[in-house]
């Protein structure tokens, strides 16, 4: 293994830095929001297009744990804030309610994120569940301000359990349509047959704009099939899992002879160039990489986030699982170094370019 150190990039890829907590609000029993100061110097970094969100990373029980957290203030606003559901077992998801403090400094990395909105003068449709409805708030904001047209589908179990209800209240208007949907009371899920019903009570949503999906995988894939199914172009439809059931594949035990042994890797981090071997039918070359010391970036390690995202130019990898990148990103070489694994006998990857 070797190092050839490059031309250091004015920005670093993965990089954190601290910002003081300025508020936290209890939205829920279980839920909270977190505000957070950028100062001056940084306010350049931290400039994000609504939908994005930040990974955050604590110390925990002596453990370095890396979760994503949707943003949900509107681009440009003094705070920037983050929604955080307590989710049972979930380390950082705990942590955060029962341990931070206002005063207290957050390690934050840059926003990143691909569920974004960037022109909100138009006219556009929500369909969340959960704490899904995080970066879509941030969406509805900006669509406020810039003068367009937002109807939401909000899903959860109950009015006790619905995030960012009253900031939704006063959002609401002639221009900004919010129904909510709550399981407890019998309204049931958004099922294809639901959102079906949905739509042909009120065909003119389908002329929309854009079109965002937010929640649990099950969800959003009724939503995607649903739009589908009413002839919605693809590249109108935009998504986001914050949970995912598929069961991530555990390797296929049929690998071809490319597939199998070890693979000369040039990985390009923060404009150094990595030379090392990598195992193709072991773990993944973001776990080879951060097992060697390297402090690639990652967050979630599910293929959902997309934090890992690098682009393979030269060489080949397949992914486990993809619940983030689009077939277009594909094409054009692009991975999530969390479920990859190299094919053939060299590959190189450049994060600088993710």
């Amino acid at each position: 293994m070797g190092l050839f150190k490059r031309k250091k990039k004015d920005s670093d890829t993965g990089k954190f830095s601290n910002l003081r907590v300025a508020e936290i609000t209890q939205e829920t029993e279980n839920s909270i929001c977190i505000g957070l100061e950028v100062p001056e110097e940084l306010k350049g970094d931290f400039d994000f297009v609504a939908g994005q969100y930040l990974t955050v990373q604590a110390n925990i029980a002596g453990s370095e744990v890396r979760r994503s957290y949707s943003i949900c203030s509107d681009e440009g606003d003094h705070i920037m804030r983050i929604g955080v559901k307590r989710v049972k077992g979930g380390l950082m998801s705990n942590h955060l309610p029962d341990q931070l403090k206002v005063g207290d400094e957050l390690q934050v990395m840059k926003p990143e994120g691909n569920f974004t909105l960037h022109d909100a003068e138009g006219s556009f449709v929500g369909i969340v569940a959960g704490s899904g409805i995080t970066p879509v708030l941030s969406q509805i904001r900006k669509t406020t301000r810039m003068g367009g047209t937002f109807h939401l589908f909000y899903g959860n179990r109950s009015e006790s359990t619905t995030m960012f209800a009253s900031s939704l209240k006063e959002l609401a208007s002639d221009r900004i349509v919010v129904e909510h949907f709550h399981t407890q009371h019998g309204e049931g899920r958004f099922t294809e047959e639901k959102l079906t019903e949905l739509f042909k009570n009120n065909l003119d949503l389908l002329k929309a704009d854009g079109f965002f999906l937010c929640g649990p995988q099950e969800m959003i894939e009724n939503a995607r099939a649903v739009l589908n199914t009413f002839g919605v172009a693809p590249d109108k439809v935009h998504f986001e899992l914050f949970t995912v059931t598929t069961p991530a594949k555990k390797g296929d035990k049929q690998k071809s002879a490319a597939q199998r042994g070890t693979c000369s890797a040039t990985i390009v981090l923060d404009s150094e160039e990595i030379k090392m071997e990598v195992d193709s039918d072991g773990s993944s070359i973001l776990d080879q990489l951060l097992d060697k010391g390297y402090d690639a970036p990652y967050s979630c390690k599910g293929g959902v986030c997309s934090t890992c995202k690098a682009k393979v130019t030269e060489g080949e990898a397949t992914l486990d699982v993809n619940f983030s990148l689009s077939d277009k990103e594909l094409q054009e070489g692009y991975i999530l170094t969390c479920q990859a694994h190299p094919v053939g006998s060299s590959i190189t990857i450049d994060y600088d370019q993710g």
